[in-house]
């Protein structure tokens, strides 16, 4: 069981159908994967390779989420960052995951990171049309590192397996009873765990987000 595989199904099933609103987008399940693999292509001719570690400086939003499934797609693993930690924090965690690469907005992140390593979009519309072939992933390979948020001391970072992932959002769904025609509303930054649960959610039962 690995997440992106069961988003490529989830596509095939409800490529025409709602799979994320906000105040100024609308995207379906198609447009999100195509975006997605539009996205992966520019990160592979950017030299990301399979296993290597992304950090995701992105605000929340339509980009965010393409440029997340992008990261898979091109067999990376992304590192979704909290771009309003202080400086310390932010440097703690670049530190300590070590990052290959940082995926992030035209602006860059000045020297957080070693700029060669920063892979710069206007956003995942920009990136030129792609056709990226699924990888070979393995239900207990590496999908994701998620830092908490710091409160009591330093943040911390935990590995989440593509079976973990999977299995949590396949879950919940399954719980709550998701289908194609409901609609969740996503208020929590993409930074959380819980955020990551919701998006996964929603793209695996065809159901759409509204952030």
């Amino acid at each position: 069981m690995n997440a992106l595989e069961i988003i490529r199904k989830s596509v095939e099933a409800h490529r025409q159908r709602p799979a994320y609103e906000d105040d100024e987008t609308s995207l379906t399940f198609g447009e999100v994967w195509q975006l997605a693999q539009n996205v992966a292509g520019h990160l592979v001719s950017s030299g990301i390779g399979s296993n290597d570690r992304v950090a995701l400086f992105l605000e929340d939003g339509s980009d965010a989420l393409c440029a997340l499934i992008g990261i898979w797609l091109a067999g990376g693993i992304p590192i979704p960052i909290n771009r309003s930690l202080n400086e310390e924090k932010i440097g703690f965690i670049i530190n300590q995951a070590d990052p290959h690469w940082a995926l992030v907005s035209p602006e860059g992140i000045g020297d957080r990171i070693a700029d060669s390593k920063q892979i710069r979009i206007e956003g995942a519309s920009a990136c030129k049309t792609a056709e990226i072939r699924v990888p070979d992933i393995a239900s207990d390979d590496d999908a994701m590192i998620l830092y908490t948020s710091g409160t009591t001391g330093v943040p911390k970072g935990v590995l989440h397996s593509h079976h973990a992932l999977a299995l949590n959002a396949v879950e919940m769904s399954d719980f709550l009873g998701l289908s194609p025609t409901d609609r969740l509303f996503l208020n929590i930054p993409f930074y959380y765990s819980n955020s990551i649960s919701h998006l996964l959610m929603s793209l695996f039962k065809g159901s759409c987000i509204c952030a």
